[in-house]
């Protein structure tokens, strides 16, 4: 199967800055990506030069299959793209706006199709408003919508959640999980809020200093080594959390009190430390896992650095 997304190899300096050093990964139709690293990592200028935004000094970046460079029109009639923060002409109206570039994009849009995007981001109820009276998440959604005009079948969005409040970042999150899972989008997300790409994204890559440092599905990276797990139970007396202490168990706790404790563990091994606890006599209740994306994302970039 060719992948939606491919970059191999891509490479491009500013002056003696290297922005991004031979960066290589694919992104498979109907994914969603994340696409993670600490502000100067490199993303912003991966997805400038996917979108040919700017050229890279070596590299191929591929669309479906196409040279985004040697196939331009083509590539990127397959591909709609929020870049930062969305900005537009504040004496327009939300219709008015989807309007006007689809006439920049040369594209006829009816106007059913265009309010159709406009309920499809919450903004059906606005779409007469002007846009200098939106917030900054309800022009995030007017440029998703725009992103949308041409239905393309692969979204690239950079740093969507950029100046929202937890309200926005939440109707944000929402709106890509729909895009994904009800319309079949591949979408490239780049972010620095970890915890809402966790949610959404299906693979992820993580970039670092202009290299990718790791790939990969989401849930394999996370239970690939040590997680953080809570396990709650009834309130233990003291014989028995002395029995505790006494135990090979005790090797990977972090935290311990009459009614839980913290465990360092691989995934696959908390069935086996359940089992203890409970040949112990400890009547278990619960069961947290811990892990975050946001520990893995400071592990590997420690790592990276060491």
């Amino acid at each position: 199967m060719t992948a939606a997304l491919e970059i191999v190899g891509l490479k491009k300096s500013f002056g003696a800055l290297r922005a991004v050093d031979d960066v290589s990964f694919s992104v498979e139709a109907g994914q969603i990506c994340g696409f993670l690293g600490p502000n100067g990592a490199g993303k912003s200028t991966t997805l400038r030069s996917l979108l040919t935004l700017i050229f890279p000094d070596a590299g191929t970046l591929m669309v479906h299959g196409m040279d985004v460079f040697k196939k331009r029109r083509k590539a990127l009639a397959r591909v709609g793209a929020l870049i930062e923060r969305a900005d537009f002409y504040r004496y327009l109206s939300a219709l008015d706006t989807l309007r006007l570039l689809a006439r920049y994009q040369d594209k006829r849009v009816e106007r059913t199709r265009m309010m159709e995007l406009l309920k499809w981001v919450g903004l059906e109820d606005r779409a007469h408003a002007k846009v200098k009276t939106f917030s900054q998440g309800m022009k995030q959604r007017l440029g998703i919508a725009q992103a949308l005009l041409h239905d393309p079948d692969i979204l690239i969005l950079d740093e969507p959640t950029n100046g929202l409040d937890p309200g926005g970042m939440v109707d944000m999150r929402n709106l890509v999980l729909r895009l994904g899972r009800e319309l079949g989008k591949t979408i490239l997300l780049s972010s620095h809020i970890l915890n809402e790409v966790e949610m959404v994204a299906d693979t992820m890559v993580i970039i670092h200093k202009g290299r990718v440092i790791t790939q990969g599905p989401v849930q394999d990276l996370l239970s690939r080594d040590a997680a953080t797990v809570w396990v709650s139970w009834q309130e233990a007396p003291a014989q028995l959390l002395e029995a505790f202490r006494k135990s090979l168990i005790p090797e990977r706790v972090r935290q311990l009190s009459p009614t839980g404790a913290e465990f360092d563990v691989p995934e696959k091994d908390i069935p086996d430390l359940l089992s203890a606890l409970l040949g112990l006599g400890f009547r278990v209740t619960e069961v947290q896992r811990r892990r975050s994306l946001e520990q893995l994302f400071l592990k590997i970039t420690a790592e990276a650095d060491a």
